[in-house]
């Protein structure tokens, strides 16, 4: 997909969300952003920004179904915002 996305003269970025505060989720979206830095694929690995902007772990997701909230909606549009805005290649697309 990044192949075809920058063929066609497209910024192209995979987004790494905030995860579930737990053991096997923090692995996964290391493992996630690890493969993608290995292949070059341009990425935003939001999970520690979520830990680190959080102070009660159940604010992010709800406890019954570990959807992601409002909060975690507010953090990944904004961590999402500055990025958009620091790039220039991504303003011009």
């Amino acid at each position: 997909m990044h192949e075809l996305v920058a063929a066609a003269g497209r910024h192209f970025i995979v987004v790494v969300p905030p995860l579930p505060d737990r053991k096997y989720d923090r692995a996964t979206g290391q493992k996630l952003a690890g493969l993608l830095a290995a292949s070059r694929v341009p990425c935003i690995d939001m999970s520690r920004e979520g830990n680190s902007r959080r102070s009660d772990s159940n604010a992010m997701f709800y406890r019954f179904d570990e959807h992601p909230t409002a909060t975690w909606h507010a953090i990944v549009a904004d961590s999402l915002a500055k990025v958009i805005l620091k790039d220039p290649a991504v303003r011009e697309s």
